[in-house]
């Protein structure tokens, strides 16, 4: 099917997203399992915060939320997924 038309949804895309976003959070707490002596403060900040990350930013308890501020001040990298995730949903 060359002519085939590719089309992406908004659920799979956001589900991607997340899937992505949440592999990410894995990837970096269980590094920081294994250096656990060096680790302490970074396995304090994600421990708890799944849902402040896949969650809408609205919807957000008030721990959630001091939670996400953590994790954004002390992983840029999440926080920066975060971010592009909430943009996306903003543009749909």
């Amino acid at each position: 099917m060359p002519q085939a038309e590719i089309i992406a949804d908004r659920f799979h895309v956001q589900k991607s997203i997340n899937t992505k976003l949440y592999s990410k959070r894995k990837e970096l707490k269980r590094k920081a399992n294994i250096k656990k002596n060096q680790s302490v403060k970074l396995l304090k900040i994600l421990n708890n915060s799944k849902y402040a990350l896949l969650k809408n930013q609205n919807n957000l308890t008030e721990a959630q939320q001091d939670k996400l501020k953590q994790v954004k001040n002390k992983i840029p990298i999440l926080g920066k997924m975060h971010s592009l995730k909430e943009d996306f949903q903003k543009i749909l």
